[in-house]
C-alpha cells in the first residue's frame, strides 16, 4: 500500500480555536440569535410553489439578479450595490478573501461578534483589536488611534453590538467612516416586531429585580451578569432546566456575562422561571 502524504495544516491556524456554540438537546434554546417565529404559512406555500418550478438540472443565476433587483428596489439603489450570499458569514468571508489576507490589517472593537476577528484571521489577517469603554460604547479616541496605528484595509462595526446588545448611533458611524483608511463594514440587525421589543424589554425589567446585572440592549438579546454565582454555575444550573443560553465569559472582558436571545412569550416564561432558581 502507497503511504499517505499527509500535508499539515498553516502554523497560523493551528493555534486558533474554533467558533463555537454548543447545540445542545433542550426544550427551550435561547442562546443563538434565532427568530421566536416560523415564517407566515402563505410564505411557506408561495415557496415550495417556486421549488416545484426550479430547474434542479441547471446552475442557478450566480449573480442573484432578480434577488438583488427587489432589494435595490426596496432601499432605493442600484442593483450593482446589492451583494447577496447564502448567509452573513458567506458575506463577511467573501469581503475578508477579497479585501483582507496576508500582510493586511482587519480592524474590530471588543467585546464585540467573534466571527469578524475569527474569519479575518482564517484569511491570514492581522486584526488589531481596539477596547470599548467601560460602559461597552464605541470610544471614538480608542478608534482614531487604533486606525492611525494599524491603517487597517477593512474596520468592523456591529449594531446592535454583539453580545452587548448597544446600537451605534449614526453619528458615531459618520464618524468612524470619516477616519478609515479603507473598508468600513457595518454589520447591521434590523429592527425587529414590536412583539419581540415588549418581550426583550419584559425579559429586562424581570431580570433587573434579580440579583443580576442587565446591560442596556437595543437587539433581540440581552446581556447579563449574576452577581452571587459565576456565569457558568448559572449556565449550568439554566440547562438542567431544560433552558440553553450564551455563555460569553470566555469572551474579552466579559467575566461571568451570560447573553439570552428574546424567545417566544411561552419560551421566556420558562427562561425567567429557571433564572429565578438558579441565581437566587
Amino acid at each position: 500500500m502507497q503511504a499517505v502524504t499527509r500535508v499539515p495544516v498553516r502554523d497560523d491556524l493551528r493555534a486558533l480555536d474554533g467558533y463555537h456554540s454548543p447545540q445542545v438537546n433542550v426544550g427551550v434554546r435561547l442562546n443563538t440569535n434565532e427568530s421566536p417565529f416560523p415564517p407566515p404559512p402563505a410564505w411557506r406555500d408561495a415557496f415550495a410553489a417556486e421549488l416545484s418550478r426550479v430547474e434542479w438540472q441547471r446552475y442557478p443565476d450566480r449573480a442573484a439578479t432578480q434577488l438583488r433587483e427587489g432589494i435595490a428596489a426596496i432601499h432605493g439603489v442600484r442593483p450593482a450595490q446589492v451583494f447577496a450570499a447564502n448567509g452573513s458569514n458567506e458575506v463577511l468571508q467573501t469581503l475578508l478573501l477579497t479585501f483582507a489576507g496576508p500582510g493586511r490589517t482587519v480592524a474590530t472593537f471588543e467585546p464585540t461578534y467573534q466571527l469578524h476577528g475569527h474569519i479575518a484571521r482564517l484569511t491570514g489577517a492581522h486584526v488589531a483589536e481596539g477596547e470599548r469603554a467601560p460602559d461597552f460604547t464605541l470610544d471614538l479616541a480608542e478608534v482614531v488611534r487604533v486606525l492611525r496605528e494599524s491603517s487597517p484595509t477593512v474596520t468592523f462595526l456591529c449594531s446592535p453590538n454583539n453580545p452587548t446588545g448597544l446600537v451605534e448611533s449614526e453619528a458615531n458611524v459618520r464618524a468612524v467612516l470619516a477616519e478609515v483608511p479603507g473598508l468600513l463594514v457595518v454589520d447591521e440587525m434590523e429592527s425587529r416586531v414590536q412583539l419581540i421589543v415588549s418581550e426583550r424589554e419584559r425579559l429586562s425589567a424581570a431580570m433587573a429585580r434579580m440579583p443580576i446585572d442587565v446591560f442596556p440592549s437595543g437587539a433581540n438579546f440581552i446581556l447579563f451578569r449574576p452577581r452571587l454565582h459565576g456565569g457558568r454555575r448559572v449556565w449550568q444550573g439554566l440547562l438542567e432546566r431544560d433552558v440553553l443560553v450564551r455563555d460569553c465569559s470566555g469572551w474579552p472582558r466579559l467575566e461571568n456575562c451570560l447573553r439570552v436571545t428574546v424567545g417566544a412569550p411561552e419560551e421566556n416564561d420558562v427562561f425567567l422561571n429557571a433564572l429565578a432558581e438558579v441565581t437566587a
